[in-house]
């Protein structure tokens, strides 16, 4: 057995919504007069963009609240859940006849509450870092040291990639497809109420927001059938299987607007895909200190939801280059006269 005694120092913290008051009533009504008044303000009219950041801070401001009041009642609940037991405990050891069920009853409520605790500290106890190694293989456990190198690590990491522009229009020469003008069109056009509503009901609970993946089991079919094919039909032939190092991480910026221009996205489409990706920083949490901010120069936002869009846009080029390439011969798809040379790209 092996037992850390260790005591890992805590920052502050930083506040995250906590989506379970959405199944509150008091909560949700309390929202729901916070944005009757804040639709009369008169910057709901005039300045929109203020009134929607004043919206926010209130938003944060009253969860916060909120959420401190709830657990000053749960603490509350548990404290007398504890005196009404222990009193009980007395009665019954004195020989004074109690109610059992009431007793095991009030078991179980301060049972609950503690399972609560107990997985909440285990939650948070679960992303604490301890140590951790630097460049040099060195293991260091000081807060400032364990922030400095996770700083240094993702600052190279989202600064990595240099674009070869030239090498990126050679790629990009081998894509003579755009979308229609119907796409076009449709990704331009203003986001309405309707789209927000539809795309709101259609999130399943407890899930990033984004649409749900590609059954694995698909390209695992593809993959067992095509060897099935070699086998039968005795092809001499490779099978080369391409699995990027950090894909996501690695994507480079100036290369995604490239590929947006080639397939003829509209121009209001790729500014918004611009403001998502032009100077933009972040940072990371570790044991609740954040480190210094550092630039992102590449990358594609794991967690949303038109990352993965980008990334199979992204891929796509290298696709096309291939099915192009003379050199590369596909196999024959049976009964068909398509030669096919790539199944998936992600």
């Amino acid at each position: 057995m092996k037992v850390d005694f260790c005591n890992v120092e805590r920052g502050p913290g930083v506040d995250f919504f906590n989506n379970s008051f959405l199944q509150d009533e008091l909560f949700t009504d309390k929202m729901k007069r916070l944005f009757a008044e804040e639709i009369g303000s008169d910057f709901y009219v005039s300045n929109p963009l203020i009134w929607w950041d004043n919206l926010k801070f209130t938003i944060k401001r009253l969860s916060q609240i909120y959420g401190k009041e709830k657990q000053k009642d749960l603490n509350r609940e548990y404290y007398k859940l504890q005196n009404k037991i222990q009193e009980l405990s007395v009665k019954s050891a004195n020989g004074i006849q109690i109610n059992s069920e009431h007793f095991l009853e009030l078991k179980t409520q301060l049972e609950d509450i503690e399972t609560y605790k107990c997985k909440e500290k285990h939650r948070q106890n679960k992303n604490v870092i301890s140590e951790i190694k630097d460049c040099d293989g060195k293991i260091v456990t000081e807060t400032n040291d364990l922030l400095d190198v996770i700083h240094d690590y993702y600052k190279h990491l989202f600064s990595c990639v240099s674009i070869d522009m030239h090498s990126v229009d050679e790629l990009l020469n081998n894509v003579n497809v755009k979308i229609d003008d119907e796409d076009v069109e449709m990704c331009d056009n203003e986001i309405n109420i309707e789209e927000i509503e539809k795309s709101l009901k259609g999130m399943k609970k407890g899930k990033t927001p984004r649409p749900d993946g590609k059954d694995i089991s698909d390209t695992v079919a593809s993959v067992r059938d095509f060897m099935d094919l070699v086998e039968m039909d005795d092809i001499e032939c490779y099978l080369l299987k391409l699995d990027q190092e950090k894909a996501f991480d690695r994507a480079g910026h100036e290369y995604l607007f490239a590929v947006l221009d080639k397939f003829g996205f509209g121009n209001k489409f790729k500014n918004w895909i611009k403001i998502f990706y032009t100077n933009i920083f972040s940072s990371v949490k570790c044991n609740g200190f954040l480190t210094p901010y550092f630039r992102l120069k590449n990358s594609v936002k794991q967690g949303c939801p038109i990352s993965a869009l980008l990334y199979v846009l992204l891929a796509e080029p290298l696709s096309i280059a291939i099915k192009k390439n003379c050199e590369i011969r596909g196999v024959v798809i049976p009964n068909t006269n398509v030669e096919e040379k790539v199944f998936c790209t992600c």
